[in-house]
């Protein structure tokens, strides 16, 4: 029986898409697949899915915390006298609630937003965008001179962080594995009341700065560093084969398949 011979494709056809790409309408080429094959293997993927996982739920505690005790910082009054407690100001209780409140309103919208935006930008655009919505945010708050430019700066952090608690637990689980998932998820969420210890100390510190606003301010600020540290990193991380499924991306979810399975 004589052995077929060999085929030998040319630099063009090497270059043409699969069949299976070709089914769903897809023009990629396998240089393109190849190139969305993860750096990070196994448990250092793991590792730094962790923690940038752990890093989002850090900074929603933190945020949840953080406003809590500069309500009555003398600094923070004197910039939004809207919510000094005395008998001039009658609605001092119902303010200070509101822009206590008014961020879970944000974080609300931006979670349910997730619902269309998520499946579009897929699970790590999703994380960045968030993170950068919460950037401009805090900002916004840190630069803030009125209880108007507060009050939206809060709805705005809001929204950002609805984005990312409503993606980074999907976005754990489909890059971790079976046998370490749940534990995995259940460390990210007892972050939150460490983001929230870290809020609650930085402002104690920051409470006997009475002769500048910095005492209000850099509380405020020092969420950035975990927003840096995520948008950083998100970018060094693979995009969840799950998501390329759902996104009839196939060739790449099959040349990725969970690397922490490897």
């Amino acid at each position: 029986m004589s052995t077929p011979p060999s085929i030998q494709l040319t630099p063009t056809e090497k270059q043409q898409p699969s069949d299976e790409n070709a089914r769903h309408g897809l023009q990629i080429d396998e240089a393109e697949v190849a190139s969305h094959a993860p750096s990070l293997r196994g448990r250092n993927l793991t590792a730094a899915v962790a923690f940038v996982a752990g890093t989002g739920f850090t900074l929603f505690g933190y945020d949840q915390g953080v406003m809590s005790a500069l309500l009555t910082a003398n600094e923070f009054e004197a910039t939004f006298p809207e919510v000094i407690v005395e008998p001039s100001h009658p609605n001092h209780a119902t303010l200070q609630s509101f822009i206590i409140a008014i961020y879970e309103v944000g974080c609300l919208f931006g979670a349910l937003s997730n619902l269309w935006v998520g499946d579009r930008l897929g699970r790590r655009k999703t994380i960045a965008l968030g993170g950068f919505i919460m950037a401009i945010g805090a900002i916004l708050q840190t630069t803030s001179y009125s209880f108007a430019q507060l009050t939206c700066a809060r709805i705005f952090t809001g929204f950002g962080n609805g984005l990312i608690t409503s993606t980074v637990p999907t976005y754990h689980a489909e890059m971790s594995p079976a046998a370490k998932r749940g534990r995995l998820i259940m460390i990210e969420g007892t972050l939150i009341v460490l983001g929230v210890t870290i809020a609650y100390w930085i402002d104690f510190a920051l409470y006997f700065v009475t002769w500048s606003s910095m005492q209000w301010r850099v509380p405020l600020a020092l969420q950035l560093i975990f927003e840096i540290i995520m948008i950083t990193c998100i970018g060094f991380l693979p995009e969840s084969p799950r998501w390329y499924n759902s996104a009839s991306c196939l060739s790449y979810a099959h040349h990725c398949p969970n690397p922490t399975m490897l």
